[in-house]
């Protein structure tokens, strides 16, 4: 894994940079980790907002095209999982992972995972699901 930490470029490490609040040798590896939970945390979310989704219209029988304003709402109360199931990783983790991501870092994974949570929940309404949103 260092082998491919050596062969990053500056803007990545500086992006990677955000992701961690230690200085040790092995910082990238730390904020890769965070990164890459954030980015889980992300698409579990936003898999399972859109099963609920399909649920609710499934359920309600005869074509159901919900309003722009319904489905901006329903996105943005997807952003109170996608907060706790990162403080929850976060706060689950040891005392020494706690401080080497900090409490920025932690901030910034939120952030990150909220962007991309509504990128996903984009994508996941490209389909069938068009018209709810245009």
């Amino acid at each position: 894994m260092s082998y491919l930490m050596s062969l990053m470029s500056p803007t990545w490490t500086a992006f990677l940079r955000l992701f961690a609040a230690t200085t040790e040798d092995y910082w990238q590896e730390i904020a890769t980790k965070w990164l890459i939970t954030t980015l889980v945390v992300a698409a579990v979310c936003s898999g399972v907002m859109l099963a609920v989704k399909w649920v609710l219209k499934r359920n309600a029988g005869a074509v159901n095209t919900w309003s722009r304003g319904r489905t901006l709402l329903f996105i943005v109360i997807g952003f109170i999982p996608v907060l706790l199931g990162a403080v929850l990783i976060f706060l689950t983790n040891t005392q020494q992972f706690q401080t080497e991501i900090g409490t920025h870092s932690l901030c910034v994974g939120i952030f990150f995972s909220w962007v991309n949570y509504v990128v996903f929940m984009v994508f996941g309404h490209l389909g069938p699901w068009r018209g709810d949103l245009v």
